[in-house]
């Protein structure tokens, strides 16, 4: 099973999900304390961190906002993202079988490519490309 990260410069990486250690897993992967993002319309989970938008010096995660405006969630994320397969029964978190990595991967680089994103985008030019698109920021 896996996960896919989004990272603040764009990068879009998949990782394999340890589910022996959910909770040091996705605190490893974004960097702190993590934060559950709620996506009610698609079997995905959204984890980010939880204290990313309160640092000194926040990082816009552009592709993030990007892709989590067209699921359904309205306001700009910061720091890095990881999506997991939703959750079982007893509320135990999944990884992403193979079939739905591939299609988040792609859904995510069509994502990064209608903004035109590129690493050393202004935050003028972000808001921009996401406005373009009908998002607003």
């Amino acid at each position: 099973m896996f996960a896919v990260k989004v990272s603040t410069d764009g990068t879009i990486e998949r990782l394999d999900f340890d589910t022996s250690d959910t909770l040091k897993f996705l605190q490893t992967q974004v960097d702190g304390l993590i934060e559950h993002i709620g996506l009610p319309f698609v079997n995905l989970d959204a984890w980010g961190n939880d204290e990313a938008a309160i640092v000194a010096e926040p990082e816009w995660n552009v592709v993030a906002t990007g892709a989590l405006l067209s699921l359904g969630w309205p306001a700009r994320f910061y720091g890095p993202l990881v999506f997991t397969g939703g959750a079982d029964d007893a509320g135990n978190t999944l990884g992403l079988p193979e079939e739905q990595a591939d299609d988040l991967e792609g859904f995510l680089e069509q994502t990064a490519a209608e903004i035109q994103y590129r690493p050393d985008m202004t935050e003028a030019e972000s808001v921009a490309a996401l406005g373009r698109l009908g998002w607003k920021v």
